[in-house]
């Protein structure tokens, strides 16, 4: 049986060494030197719109990733583009190998033809309060979004209203949980300590002028906020990089509608010949993934003795948040 409070002190640890594992990892998925871009036809969708397609039944995509068609400037440089790891052993699929391509494809090795480019990697993730004060906020922000609580249309006006109140009665719950691990959730700090390894890496690889940005989608610094310094420090190619391993409309693509539509809004900054962009939706079966999990789950085990592992046996349990049955019939993986 698994010693809980064993587990309880080594949280943090563990949690560490995963992000630490999945920046080095995630690098190798965000150093693409290899871009295929593809002259595909007027009509094709842009890399955002495209990541969430691909991940949806054929003729069945959620209505919430229609809500905005984009426009002829919104086209990307790479309709296409090959998420490529250096090697020679190594053979990586296009991300969104189910949207059909057309016409002629164009390879550009960007570390060579474009040394003069600034190449941005934007993080996404959930965020969370770092205080007491911050929880209601942080849960109204959550229960506020139309892809975590679906209403029907007649009585959408009620998401705010339904928001704050939900917030108002699981903040004290919640409170509680998050001053049982300190006060506060880590996620901004561990995803901004995997940014700054993630550049550190990207400089290695070559990408001497990169800088990597971190977007939470309910709390500071909001994805809008990582948006501005990326405007603002004139990234003309940006890598979008959702830190959820799974797609899903609840996780990912809630935070890459945040951008679907904001690039939409203002084509004059984000339009295909001010900065070209590409998505990485999902990176859950990344060889480098799963073997860094999987070292992390047999550095746990090794922990217990024979007579421990003889006495009940050992069982790992995966945990993991569901979605509902409406989400999936709908497309959701």
């Amino acid at each position: 049986m698994l010693d809980l409070e064993r587990a309880s002190k080594a949280q943090h640890a563990r949690f560490n060494k995963l992000m630490f594992g999945l920046a080095c990892g995630l690098a190798l998925i965000a150093h693409s030197p290899v871009a295929t871009a593809t002259a595909a036809s007027r009509h094709s969708r842009c890399p955002i719109h495209s990541a969430m397609a691909a991940f949806a039944s054929p003729g069945r995509l959620l209505s919430s990733l229609r809500r905005k068609s984009q426009p002829e400037s919104l086209l990307p440089l790479t309709t296409r583009s090959t998420i490529a790891v250096p090697g020679p052993d190594v053979a990586v699929p296009s991300w969104n190998s189910l949207t059909p391509v057309t016409g002629e494809t164009q390879t550009y090795d960007w570390a060579t033809t474009k040394p003069a480019t600034k190449l941005g990697v934007l993080l996404l993730n959930l965020g969370g309060p770092e205080n007491q004060d911050d929880v209601e906020g942080f849960l109204y922000n959550l229960f506020a979004d139309p892809d975590i609580i679906r209403l029907p249309k007649f009585v959408s006006g009620l998401q705010k209203p339904l928001a704050s109140l939900l917030s108002k009665r699981r903040a004290p719950q919640s409170r509680e949980a998050y001053e049982s691990i300190g006060g506060g959730s880590p996620i901004v700090a561990y995803t901004t300590a995997q940014a700054r390894a993630l550049e550190m890496r990207l400089q290695e690889l070559g990408f001497a002028n990169s800088k990597c940005y971190v977007g939470m989608r309910y709390w500071y610094p909001f994805t809008e906020q990582a948006l501005d310094e990326i405007k603002n420090d004139g990234v003309d190619a940006l890598v979008i990089l959702p830190l959820y391993p799974q797609f899903s409309i609840s996780t990912s693509g809630s935070s890459l509608r945040v951008l679907q539509e904001t690039f939409a809004a203002e084509p004059s900054v984000w339009g295909a010949d001010r900065i070209a962009h590409t998505v990485v939706p999902a990176w859950y079966n990344r060889p480098g993934y799963v073997k860094q999990v999987a070292r992390l789950v047999n550095n746990e085990l090794a922990q217990y003795t024979a007579e421990e592992k003889a006495e009940n046996g050992l069982h790992v349990l995966f945990s993991a948040h569901g979605v509902p049955d409406s989400y999936i019939a709908a497309g959701d993986p």
